[in-house]
């Protein structure tokens, strides 16, 4: 992932019950949200901001979940290419929307798919 001022955007089928402005990978703060909006069919976005360390490890192969009121990172696949400019990540809920997401995907392209996810949600966005 790259990112900018306006920072990169988390996408959610739904608002998250987000109440820590951290975010975090591996129980440490890598970043900050920086923005929320709900936009049409109660999709949101959550605009974050990754720290300088931490922009050049994140690729495609990363999402985020909400777990206990703060948004995490997870890489579902060891590898993934960098995303490009303006491409959003795709969000979860819940860990538990995660695990149910990577059972789904256990015999695809797990990278392809929260892509899609992604897609159609930022489309839905507005």
């Amino acid at each position: 992932m790259t990112s900018n001022r306006q920072g990169r955007g988390v996408m959610f089928e739904s608002p998250p019950r987000i109440y820590k402005q951290e975010v975090y990978y591996g129980g440490r703060a890598i970043g900050r949200i920086v923005d929320q909006k709900t936009g049409h069919g109660s999709v949101h976005k959550v605009t974050i901001q990754l720290s300088p360390e931490h922009i050049n490890k994140s690729d495609s192969n990363w999402v985020f979940y909400v777990e206990k009121g703060r948004l995490t990172a997870f890489r579902i696949a060891p590898f993934g290419n960098p995303a490009a400019q303006g491409d959003n990540i795709c969000g979860f809920g819940s860990k538990a929307a995660l695990n149910w997401f990577r059972f789904k995907t256990i015999l695809t392209n797990r990278i392809y798919k929260a892509r899609q996810i992604a897609d159609i949600l930022t489309r839905r966005f507005g």
